[in-house]
């Protein structure tokens, strides 16, 4: 079974095809602030895997469910990856896949989310996601004696 080297949820993530290298914006969000209700916001989760040669070569499906409190889902986003083994590996490491995934979600109301990760229908991490309003500023008094 992969093993997760890392999951976090940002504001954007982007890999680079070329070098594989994930490039995060505002990474480790928990809080998102919102001025009404119902209100839409980007969010990215970055994710790095690690597989066995024995692994490789064969697809393997992440799925993120984004889901309020009592499991109604607002999004679900599957990608599929293979994979390679390089010939360069050195013995004994494991070769690494990565997703950045990035999508709208629209909160129906302030309060508690979750982000799920599935691997191959196994649930492998739970990321915590909360919805506030933006705070009120009180107006200093004007008058003074």
């Amino acid at each position: 079974m992969p093993s997760l080297n890392y999951a976090v949820l940002c504001d954007y993530a982007r890999i680079d095809p070329a070098s594989g290298v994930c490039h995060i914006i505002a990474a480790g969000i928990d809080t998102i602030v919102g001025d009404t209700e119902p209100f839409g916001r980007q969010i990215g989760v970055a994710i790095l895997l690690e597989f066995t040669r024995g692994e490789c070569g064969r697809p393997h499906k992440f799925e993120l469910l984004v889901q309020d409190e009592d499991g109604r889902q607002l999004v679900r986003d599957i990608t599929t990856v293979t994979p390679e083994c390089r010939d360069d590996l050195p013995p004994g490491w494991k070769a690494q896949a990565g997703a950045a995934l990035n999508f709208s979600v629209v909160f129906p109301s302030f309060g508690n989310y979750s982000v799920e990760l599935l691997v191959n229908d196994s649930s492998f991490k739970s990321m915590r996601l909360r919805t506030v309003p933006e705070r009120q500023t009180v107006p200093m008094p004007t008058d003074r004696l």
